[in-house]
């Protein structure tokens, strides 16, 4: 009998308990579907989420949207924690960045460390720096930053890669373009060497 009651308890809870968590996982679903069409500001640069770990830091975090100008962005790290030196700035390790154009095309920019200030929507990588584009573009950097919201950037080199061209070097690499609808526009600068090799 004893037995019997317990199992009636628990299936009494159970019944309780699983609507719950379906709703609850159906709100989840609500926020983040509501969140995700403007990812210009990441959200682990609100200041609500910096002081709530100010002490510890984020394990594995991964954050995707769309920006206002309809380009797809998504970042992931190993870990993240805030500066201590620096308000609204948080410093992360091992950061990956996409960058997807609405024609299709897509820039990977990745480095061993970074850091991002929410105030500038600022997103800056060192240590190993590369770029690579799906239009055949793969580059190395010292450093590289990124204005999340007109998704600008500019490296630091030296640069060294290789293009549809052939082989290049430069002091410099800048990727912009005029108006959303626009492709990336790379441009090399500062004792810029090409080594031609024709596609075969």
């Amino acid at each position: 009998m004893a037995s019997d009651r317990l199992y009636s308890q628990i299936i009494g809870g159970l019944k309780i308990l699983l609507p719950l968590v379906a709703i609850g996982s159906m709100s989840t679903m609500f926020l983040m579907s509501k969140s995700a069409p403007d990812q210009t500001k990441l959200p682990f640069a609100q200041s609500g989420l910096v002081e709530k770990i100010r002490d510890q830091q984020l394990s594995q975090p991964y954050f995707s949207g769309t920006t206002k100008t309809g380009d797809a962005i998504s970042l992931s790290a190993v870990s993240i924690r805030p500066d201590p030196d620096v308000s609204g700035r948080v410093l992360a390790k091992n950061v990956l960045t996409t960058l997807s154009e609405p024609s299709g095309n897509q820039v990977t920019l990745a480095g061993a460390s970074g850091q991002y200030t929410g105030a500038s929507s600022l997103l800056e990588l060192d240590q190993g720096v590369q770029i690579v584009s799906q239009d055949g573009y793969q580059f190395s950097a010292s450093d590289l930053k990124l204005n999340i919201e007109t998704l600008g950037m500019s490296a630091n080199g030296p640069i060294q890669g290789t293009g549809p061209q052939g082989i290049i070097t430069a002091d410099r690499l800048e990727v912009s373009r005029k108006n959303p609808q626009d492709g990336f526009l790379i441009v090399f600068k500062g004792g810029v060497k090409l080594i031609y090799t024709p596609q075969r």
